[in-house]
């Protein structure tokens, strides 16, 4: 007893023409532009520019830390290990520490899960530098991280002035 289908012929749609809204005023409307590190880094005022200094030279310090400034931020290594990335977000400084979250007091260091950011699988471990507080929370962190890893101080090390390095590649448009 089954019934045939009927087929229903579609009626086609008159086709409608949008005029695109790409040019004219609405050209530049989403595109944000996307300032380097190290133009960002410069535009922050003097007292975030020095923490960052610090913890920068408290992480190259030790042996066999090498660095990378890049478009996106500093990135710290030991051979092949990415063991910190230190990234600017509007006017905050973020350290990332491949260092486990649940290890360390919430409380003390306001520490965020950064895991789920494929940029920071092996760095998770964040926290914000605004303040002499932070900066010095995060030295900690750094001379933790550095008992984890077995890294040894480099004792002929002198720190560096790299704002300065990043001033002047910056002048040269570099």
């Amino acid at each position: 007893d089954e019934k045939p289908v009927k087929e229903e012929k579609v009626k086609e749609q008159p086709s409608i023409a949008f005029e695109s809204v790409t040019g004219g005023a609405f050209s530049d409307f989403n595109q944000v532009e996307k300032l380097p590190f190290s133009k960002k880094l410069l535009s922050l005022n003097s007292e975030v520019k020095e923490y960052f200094s610090e913890v920068h030279n408290e992480l190259i310090s030790f042996k066999k830390v090498n660095y990378r400034i890049s478009f996106k931020g500093v990135s710290y290594r030991v051979g092949r290990e990415t063991i910190a990335k230190i990234v600017v977000r509007g006017k905050t400084l973020k350290l990332h520490l491949a260092l486990n979250v649940n290890d360390y007091s919430k409380t003390i260091f306001f520490q965020e899960d950064a895991s789920g950011v494929k940029a920071y699988e092996d760095v998770p471990f964040a926290v914000k530098i605004k303040s002499e507080r932070a900066k010095n929370n995060a030295l900690k962190l750094v001379n933790s991280l550095a008992e984890n890893k077995s890294l040894v101080k480099d004792q002929q090390f002198k720190k560096e002035n790299v704002l300065k390095q990043l001033m002047e590649n910056h002048l040269c448009g570099g």
